[in-house]
């Protein structure tokens, strides 16, 4: 069962249509080309979800004050891992639903922000979670254990 990850960097990817531009751009296309789940990645909690819940706006602050986004994980990192299936999703992330903070989106009708998560409900399972609402310790960011000196693109 291989938990090699390969994202097309060069390819922005598909959002949902009730979604307006990406907060972070410039990361937008940033990360490794070319990873392994099961050594080059690892789950990340805020202090405050080890111990009980937080706002997600809190660990989207927290992640974006102390430069830790650009070793999140994104969209196109999720939709690659999606792929692999449940039994892959299961070996590395257990029963956690997983988050993607380096794509947070806006709503275009509400202006609320989104931040893409993958569970398994039967198949692993891309949904949106609003960053206002709060997150416990079942709730981890993915994260590059090692970002490279230069992203490659």
């Amino acid at each position: 069962m291989s938990t090699i990850i390969r994202v097309d960097r060069s390819v922005i990817p598909v959002y949902p249509d009730w979604m307006d531009g990406v907060i972070d751009p410039e990361l937008e296309r940033t990360g490794l080309a070319e990873y392994d789940l099961a050594t080059d990645v690892a789950l990340w909690l805020h202090d405050d979800q080890k111990s009980g819940s937080v706002a997600g706006q809190a660990i989207y602050d927290y992640l974006k004050k102390h430069g830790l986004l650009e070793s999140c994980l994104g969209l196109s990192d999720a939709l690659a891992i999606q792929k692999l299936g449940v039994a892959v999703f299961q070996k590395v992330f257990d029963n956690k639903r997983v988050y993607f903070w380096k794509s947070v989106r806006r709503n275009h009708k509400g202006g609320d922000l989104f931040v893409p998560y993958l569970f398994v409900f039967g198949r692993v399972v891309l949904h949106w979670h609003r960053v206002d609402r709060h997150m416990n310790g079942l709730r981890p960011a993915v994260r590059f254990v090692s970002p490279p000196a230069t992203p490659e693109r």
